[in-house]
């Protein structure tokens, strides 16, 4: 089959989400009588001013949400920005062709798996070597930085994928044999994230809408002091309703649900699998067991998944009822297309080589039905809070 036909939907899919992007800043800037460097520039002097205070802010009721279910724009310069997409791609494309100068096991702080290693590049670069047997799960980690590409999210790190041929140019300077790799594996190389030592607790605003099953609303913001007065707290809560539809619809099986299943919600364990930097931006790492792993390491129905993983995203989706604008945005227009798991699975093909080197079995079908799945109910709850 033609390349190019296939690959026709996910150019349309990129297409429409640059024409939407230059129409919400063209919006946007007229709105507020700014050209678009001017606004870019005072939307940097708000976050300097603003983003990192920890005291009294001043805000009024209204400054933190627009149109009752999203976050204004205001509230969303107090969230650290990652790379732009483009940035983000170039790097991707700049990683790829970087040899490989050092290799060491990895450690509990630092690329900590059984067989996960620590790769330094010829330019310094420190990215995570994923080595796993179950070759899905190296696959999910490309998914899943892919995914977040195509939402506009900026929260997950970088990913190639790389065989690990000793004879190849990339690994030629290291000994892959020292980490008891095997040859013509497929390893994610995942790039490390500088300055994140810090850990992320679930906001109290959240814990207590999952205890008492009453959502954060658009009134639930306007009337808490707390947020007004702390773009810290405004910041952290944004990215927890972010992640929290992020890992519903890519089913991860060690993040959230750990929270759940360890301490049930008492405030007690922090976010597992992410990082957060000095500046409080969340970043989530380590996707292996992500897009509804355990099914296949336990060779699960699919059953399974609505009897444990899927009543438990059902309910924690739905503490979060204020929503970005952007994800939003993105969402609808993926659940548009015929296939949603396809659309990702193409643009993460026309990125990576090696995305195509997986087989395809009964569990990729698997897989798309639950992806698909997932993503409607996402919908319908966003409908709901409307």
């Amino acid at each position: 089959m033609n390349r190019s036909r296939i690959l026709q939907p996910i150019f349309f899919i990129i297409v429409l989400f640059s024409v939407l992007d230059f129409y919400r800043n063209v919006r946007t800037n007229r709105n507020e009588n700014r050209s678009v460097v001017n606004y870019s520039v005072i939307q940097t002097s708000k976050r300097s001013k603003i983003g990192n205070v920890k005291g009294d802010i001043g805000l009024n009721d209204s400054s933190l949400t627009k149109n009752g279910i999203f976050w204004s724009d205001l509230a969303e310069t107090f969230v650290p920005k990652g790379l732009t997409l483009n940035d983000s791609l170039k790097l991707v494309e700049r990683l790829r062709s970087k040899v490989v100068t050092s290799l060491t096991p990895g450690t509990v702080t630092l690329c900590g798996n059984s067989k996960g290693g620590k790769v330094i590049l010829e330019d310094g670069t420190i990215m995570c070597a994923k080595y796993k047997r179950k070759w899905r799960s190296v696959y999910a980690e490309a998914l899943a930085y892919y995914l977040s590409r195509l939402l506009r999210l900026d929260n997950v790190p970088e990913v190639i994928l790389a065989s690990t041929d000793p004879y190849s140019e990339r690994w030629k300077r290291v000994n892959i044999s020292a980490l008891s790799w095997q040859g013509n594996e497929t390893v994610a190389l995942v790039a490390w994230q500088r300055d994140c030592r810090h850990k992320t607790m679930m906001p109290q605003t959240i814990r207590n809408a999952f205890l008492k099953e009453e959502p954060v609303t658009n009134r639930t913001i306007h009337t808490s002091i707390s947020l007004k007065r702390n773009s810290t707290l405004t910041a952290e809560l944004i990215q927890w309703g972010t992640i929290i539809i992020f890992d519903n619809l890519i089913g991860h099986y060690d993040r959230l649900i750990q929270i759940h299943r360890t301490d049930q919600f008492s405030g007690t364990r922090s976010l597992h699998n992410s990082i957060m930097s000095s500046k409080g931006k969340i970043w989530l790492i380590d996707h292996e067991r992500a897009f509804f792993y355990y099914q296949e390491r336990y060779n699960m129905p699919p059953t399974y998944f609505y009897k444990t993983i899927i009543p438990f995203y059902d309910k924690i989706l739905k503490t979060m009822c204020v929503f970005q604008s952007s994800l939003v945005e993105r969402l609808q227009m993926l659940s548009e297309q015929p296939s949603p798991f396809k659309s990702l699975w193409d643009l993460a093909s026309l990125h990576e080589p090696l995305m195509d080197t997986i087989p395809k079995d009964l569990r990729s079908e698997v897989y798309a039905k639950l992806f698909n799945l997932r993503l409607k109910e996402i919908m319908s709850w966003i409908r709901q809070c409307k």
